[in-house]
């Protein structure tokens, strides 16, 4: 099967995040800080809506799992 590079394969793999360039790593740290806002909320919601939390985060994690858009393919 002949398909398309996606930007992954396009992209040296780094070993760790020391061996990114500076606008990489300024990259994964916005990322990073996005991540951890949205898991604030989430945990934030679930208080607030008096949720079961386990199970609100089992439904988030199922989303996540459905949706690996972003993902690259290990296989």
């Amino acid at each position: 099967m002949n398909s398309k590079p996606t930007e992954f394969e396009e992209l040296p793999i780094a070993k760790n995040l020391e061996e990114l360039n500076d606008q990489k790593k300024q990259e994964f740290d916005d990322l990073a800080e996005e991540y951890s806002t949205v898991l604030q909320k989430i945990n934030l919601f679930i208080e607030v809506n008096e949720l079961d939390y386990n199970e609100a985060w089992d439904r988030a994690n199922q989303q996540y799992d459905s949706d690996m858009t972003y993902a690259p393919d290990e296989g």
